[in-house]
């Protein structure tokens, strides 16, 4: 009995030693040296945080540009102040995207890193080659998944805020802006055959039935590209002429616009005498000045998003009811 009693002792004993070296060497000055602070919250924003690391990267990327611009920056407190508001803000906006169900897939991301590689000069694999030699590939990606995520989001909003009557409809369509808006679009081409101040009566005919043969071969189907080609090729005459693009006609000189506003697509007019020279115009096309009716569509929805009461899948099963009572049983929408 009282060996097992020693041997019972003894066990204790080096429990409590082998507990007071734990203790020891946890508390030890080597360790506490050794403990290096990683990260920090620096800002809790509803139901996320703001990093020293984030707001660490912010800053160095603000530097780095302001540096390339040679852009004199605030002083260092204002700048760090500024900069964790706006991710304070930027953090807000990600947290109402995300209960609004805004994401971006990859292939968008894709496509957005796609573009910045041809602004760059580089191909797509080169440029994503560089991005991750400097080390900031993941972080570049998530910076372009914010940004357009952000940017949807605050389209959203200014949607839902704005607002015009009918009357403001009205107003706008009855006024000159309004009026120049709707009225119709021509695009032009044209020839001149150049009259001089020194032209014989006699050259002035032959430079008037020079025109009427163009007009003609334009009539019986060449292109006024091809006419006007030709006619520069046979040197009878000089000739001048240019594509309009595309005009109002109170953009158009007084002398086409009361000829062009009858004209059919593809119609060709003149010659037209004018001080300067004899004109052929074409109606090359035309848009707008014409009434439309729109199809317009009243559109009602139902939305409802997971919440601390109901998980997605028994939103999902709620949404699918509700259509059902809609749809099936031809319950009323309200």
């Amino acid at each position: 009995m009282t060996y097992v009693k020693f041997k019972l002792a003894a066990h204790c004993a080096r429990l409590a030693l082998s507990g007071s070296l734990i203790c020891l060497f946890l508390t030890s000055p080597t360790v506490a040296q050794q403990r290096i602070l990683l990260d920090k919250i620096v800002a809790i924003v509803d139901r996320d945080v703001v990093l020293q690391s984030e707001l660490n990267n912010r800053l160095e990327d603000i530097r780095q540009t302001a540096d390339r611009e040679s852009r004199e920056l605030p002083a260092p407190n204002q700048l760090r102040d500024e900069v964790l508001e706006t991710l304070i803000m930027e953090n807000i906006q990600m947290q109402f995207a995300e209960r609004a169900s805004i994401r971006y897939d990859d292939d968008t991301i894709n496509r957005v890193l796609g573009n910045m590689a041809q602004e760059s000069g580089l191909s797509f694999e080169a440029y994503i080659q560089a991005l991750q030699t400097q080390g900031v590939y993941l972080q570049t990606r998530e910076q372009v998944r914010q940004q357009l995520t952000m940017q949807e989001l605050q389209r959203g909003y200014v949607n839902q805020r704005i607002t015009v009557t009918d009357q403001e409809i009205d107003n706008f369509l009855n006024s000159e802006m309004g009026q120049e808006v709707i009225s119709a679009d021509y695009l032009i081409d044209h020839i001149l055959i150049p009259l001089a101040a020194t032209d014989s009566p006699q050259v002035r005919d032959d430079k008037l039935r020079y025109a009427a043969e163009m007009v003609a071969q334009l009539q019986e189907g060449s292109s006024i590209s091809e006419t006007r080609a030709r006619a520069l090729a046979e040197r009878r005459f000089a000739i001048d002429g240019t594509n309009f693009g595309w005009r109002k006609l109170d953009q158009l000189p007084s002398l086409f616009a009361n000829e062009v506003e009858p004209m059919r697509v593809d119609q060709i007019e003149g010659p037209i005498e004018a001080g300067n020279g004899f004109h052929i115009i074409q109606l090359r096309d035309k848009r707008g000045g014409t009434e439309q009716i729109v199809k317009q569509t009243h559109i009602r929805h139902i939305m409802l998003a997971p919440n601390e009461i109901r998980d997605e899948q028994q939103t999902i099963e709620l949404i699918n009811e509700l259509r059902q009572r809609i749809v099936d049983d031809g319950e009323e929408f309200t």
